[in-house]
């Protein structure tokens, strides 16, 4: 099982944020391009094009991401945490999304609650539900 949050862009060339993912990530599925990160046998996460936004989001979802990125998005991408990875999971998630989002203009949908900016993840800004990804963290022992 897993854990996912989407990144949406505003550019509409597929190839363009492919390659940005490849910078970071090794390719695993040509066909349907899907990604692991970090490209070892341990990899955390799973990244691939997601398309289903307009069929799986509700309308004020929609009108939330829109309104961050200034319009709709181009191009969406599914970050999938394996839950055995725990926390390293969140974290190379976290750290991914961030330089992605750096990489191209874009939000972080957490699939929770919020949208994040590439501006509000740096700053380790604090919503109503807590930090970036927060939500899916979980307590250590002795913490």
């Amino acid at each position: 099982m897993a854990e996912s949050i989407i990144v949406h862009f505003r550019t509409e060339d597929r190839q363009l944020v492919a390659d940005a993912v490849e910078q970071m990530a090794l390719p695993i599925e040509h066909i349907k391009p899907t990604w692991r990160y970090p490209d070892r046998e341990d990899y955390t996460l799973t990244i691939y094009f997601y398309d289903d936004m307009l069929t799986e989001y509700e309308p004020e979802n929609i009108a939330s991401v829109t309104e961050a990125l200034q319009g709709m998005p181009g191009v969406s991408l599914a970050i999938e945490m394996r839950r055995s990875s725990a926390n390293k999971g969140v974290n190379d998630a976290s750290a991914f999304a961030l330089r992605l989002i750096g990489i191209l203009p874009g939000v972080v949908d957490d699939a929770y609650s919020a949208i994040w900016t590439r501006q509000e993840i740096a700053s380790f800004a604090i919503k109503s539900d807590g930090g970036f990804l927060d939500c899916y963290r979980t307590l250590q022992p002795g913490v």
